[in-house]
């Protein structure tokens, strides 16, 4: 058998596959390659950023503060808290509450950081299929997507890139078919919060207005209706 044979052999077992168990697969071994890093502190790129991260976790936990009041390490003088705002710190206030039930560990922000990788799996399988494209691209594109260096590296780092990223492509996937039959429900109105969440999440990924302003027009261009 060819090389090119044993590509189609296991193209065909792919596409044929049903989608939820080949999504579920994705996520296991990607689990599965992850659970030597699970337990490790900040490592690679912008350990920097992961360390901040995990302060303002930790002092969540630590100093019992309320869900605006994130806080750093960095303290100048006597009665300065360490409070910085950078973006949106859901994620470090979840982290930070899942302290009191396991007490400090890498694990929770790692595992926190898995758990954005799998909404941006299932996310970007629907993304692709919205596009029309057939079936046999929208799980290759699921498949490659996962084993990128990027996508392994950040799946499991607590930093705010991957998880802004996943929940601004399920943003998407939850408005586009609404825009498109022009209809402004429940699905509708959830998408554009969950968009609003990514870009305070990372606010770099404001520019991803633009992608949401091609989609607006040219469902304008296709309906000529300005609402």
């Amino acid at each position: 058998m060819t090389f090119n044979d044993r590509i189609n052999v296991f193209g065909s077992y792919i596409v044929n596959l049903k989608i939820k168990y080949f999504l579920l697969i994705i996520v296991l071994v990607q689990f599965i390659l992850h659970i030597p890093i699970f337990n490790l502190p900040p490592m690679g790129q912008h350990v920097w950023r992961q360390v901040m991260g995990l302060s303002m976790a930790n002092n969540y936990y630590q100093e019992d503060l309320n869900f605006l009041e994130s806080a750093q390490d960095i303290r100048i003088g006597e009665g300065d808290k360490g409070l910085v705002y950078t973006e949106f710190p859901l994620i470090y206030w979840l982290i930070g509450k899942s302290y009191h039930a396991t007490g400090f560990s890498h694990i929770n922000g790692r595992l926190t950081a898995f758990l954005f990788s799998i909404l941006l799996i299932f996310s970007s399988y629907n993304l692709v299929k919205l596009f029309k494209y057939d079936e046999v691209f929208c799980r290759w594109f699921v498949f490659f997507l996962s084993f990128t260096p990027f996508f392994f590296y950040y799946s499991i780092s607590l930093l705010p890139n991957l998880p802004s990223l996943s929940l601004f492509v399920y943003g998407i996937v939850l408005i586009y078919p609404k825009i498109k039959e022009n209809k402004w429900g429940f699905r509708y109105f959830i998408g554009i919060a969950v968009i609003t969440l990514a870009t305070m999440t990372k606010q770099l990924y404001l520019f991803y207005g633009l992608v949401l302003a091609q989609i607006y027009l040219s469902s304008y261009f296709e309906i000529r209706k300005w609402q």
